[in-house]
């Protein structure tokens, strides 16, 4: 099975006007023991048309600068590598992933092309809140779960791949207590935050 750990960073909240800015994603070969084996890990980097738009408290978070986005392209650069990736993958795990599911539809919608057949995910944030309910955890927040589990990761959090890292040691971790989690459709989602912030 392949899982894809994906995870957006943009400009801010509202999809229509914000922009993605970052796409990490992992892919994991998964036979359903063990860690399985990681096939790719990728960051990329995409260069906003309209950061008049953004939201400065968004783009501190996720630590962009003009500077380290000097080399990045356009969403239309990456788009037909983005369907191929997202519609190869048997199954999507994310933290509040219908977040960045809906602003990947809109990047796709803006340059009128049919957005990815999205396969059926796996929420994490979905996931501890069976272990909230039990009193195990005190939050569902990918931060707060980190630091309960010690999650150790490369980079700095808010960052996509980053993120991914982080969101696939917590499925691990959670597996363990949820082993048949809920699985979700981009049609039927687990919306936590009626389109608020992750």
């Amino acid at each position: 099975m392949k899982i894809l750990f994906l995870d957006t960073e943009t400009t801010g909240l509202d999809i229509i006007q914000h922009e993605i800015i970052q796409v990490g994603y992992i892919v994991l070969d998964y036979d359903g023991y063990g860690d399985g084996n990681i096939l790719v890990e990728k960051e990329i980097k995409i260069r906003p048309l309209h950061l008049e738009s953004a939201s400065m408290e968004a783009l501190k978070i996720n630590g962009f600068s003009a500077y380290d986005w000097k080399d990045s392209e356009p969403f239309e650069r990456y788009a037909n590598h983005l369907k191929e990736v997202l519609e190869y993958a048997d199954l999507l795990v994310g933290q509040n992933l219908i977040f960045d599911l809906r602003f990947i539809k809109q990047a796709f919608s803006n340059l009128n092309m049919e957005y990815p057949k999205f396969p059926n995910y796996v929420d994490t944030k979905n996931m501890a809140e069976f272990l909230l309910k039990e009193g195990t955890v005190p939050s569902t927040s990918m931060d707060k779960l980190c630091k309960h589990f010690n999650i150790t990761f490369s980079g700095r959090a808010h960052n996509a791949l980053a993120d991914c890292e982080r969101t696939m040691k917590i499925w691990k971790i959670l597996l363990k207590s949820v082993p048949q989690p809920n699985k979700f459709t981009f049609e039927n989602p687990y919306d936590p935050y009626a389109n608020k912030a992750k």
